[in-house]
């Protein structure tokens, strides 16, 4: 069964955890019901956040990325980060293996810098946040709010656009692509 290594930076401190699970998705549910205290496995594969920790009722999503991406990845700003990658080979009986390397700050600043004059020609007026998934295509910028303005959780994702890595440095029109997909879709592509 494959390992994950799950990294998480804060503005207080950082935190590797290591998944074993089937699949990705798998992987992204297994941590966050073990790592919160108030989140639940559903029968429908669903995951519910208590009211212990949102302070605003329970929150049901219907996919582990939507989980993730809600709870983790929308608290991107200030330095904050969370990333997943497979654990390639078997590294536990090596004298020393490299195991995760985490996405570098000023890669992903750069990656919404190139998305955010697209994005503002959809919603001009918006000031949404943003972070990064990384595809096999190329990085996935997803920009985001919050679905209630008085409530952190949870988010809706209003745009998606894709940075092909073979057509860097994006400097032509037409190379960052608006990206339609479903969460599996997302999965599916993942760089992991």
């Amino acid at each position: 069964m494959p390992h994950y290594t799950i990294f998480q930076r804060s503005d207080a401190h950082c935190v590797t955890s290591l998944v074993c699970a089937p699949s990705l998705g798998e992987a992204m549910a297994t941590y966050y019901v073990q790592q919160s205290q108030s989140a639940e496995r559903l029968e429908d594969g669903s995951i519910r956040i208590g009211d212990s920790y949102t302070q605003c009722g329970k929150i049901t999503y219907t996919h582990p990325l939507e989980c993730i991406e809600s709870m983790e990845k929308a608290d991107g700003w200030n330095g904050n980060s969370w990333e997943i990658q497979e654990v390639r080979g078997n590294p536990w009986d090596k004298e020393f293996a490299e195991i995760h390397v985490s996405a570098d700050p000023d890669d992903v600043k750069t990656y919404i810098e190139v998305c955010r004059p697209f994005f503002r020609k959809a919603f001009p007026n918006s000031r949404a946040r943003a972070f990064v998934w990384y595809l096999k295509a190329g990085a996935l910028v997803a920009f985001h709010r919050r679905k209630d303005a008085r409530r952190r959780w949870p988010i809706e994702v209003m745009a998606r656009y894709l940075l092909p890595w073979d057509l860097m440095p994006w400097e032509e029109p037409g190379q960052v692509q608006p990206w339609q997909g479903t969460y599996d879709d997302i999965l599916a592509q993942m760089a992991v």
